[in-house]
């Protein structure tokens, strides 16, 4: 993960390409890493025909808006998966990815909001130490940012 922008980023292509091999959503999950929507928006739409209540499809599709600058439409989304989810370890990655659109949309204080929410339910339902960290980070993050704007 980036840790300003706290995008995550594929520093070894081929070792990150060796492992998840089978993943449906390999290609819109490479370009978004590489920083490339246009490239993920080609590989995710016409998935989108597919399969369009997939949950993973449509967060990935909320991150494809987050990177094009469309924070509304991403936000809106993120919050429609999180309502329509109970299950704890879904919704801290559902929340600590709405905490990312708010990032990048430099609204801190909602960005922070989220990460919280997010590291309580991965430290409340014992998720692994790299979520729990990762939580914790982009917390920091979003309070840095928010007291250097005040």
């Amino acid at each position: 993960m980036n840790g300003d922008t706290l995008r995550a980023e594929i520093t070894e292509l081929s070792r990150f390409l060796a492992a998840p091999a089978d993943d449906p959503f390999l290609d819109v999950v490479v370009a978004l890493f590489q920083s490339e929507p246009a490239a993920a928006r080609a590989a995710l739409d016409p998935m989108l025909t597919k399969a369009p209540a997939d949950i993973r499809l449509l967060a990935l599709e909320a991150d494809v808006w987050r990177d094009e600058g469309r924070f509304d439409d991403a936000a809106d989304r993120y919050r429609r998966l999180i309502w329509g989810t109970s299950r704890p370890s879904l919704l801290a990655t559902l929340t600590q990815h709405l905490g990312k659109v708010h990032f990048a949309a430099r609204q801190f204080g909602d960005a922070a909001e989220c990460f919280e929410r997010s590291l309580a339910l991965r430290v409340d339902n014992g998720a692994s130490v790299d979520l729990v960290e990762s939580s914790r980070r982009a917390l920091e993050r979003a309070n840095e940012e928010q007291r250097a704007g005040s």
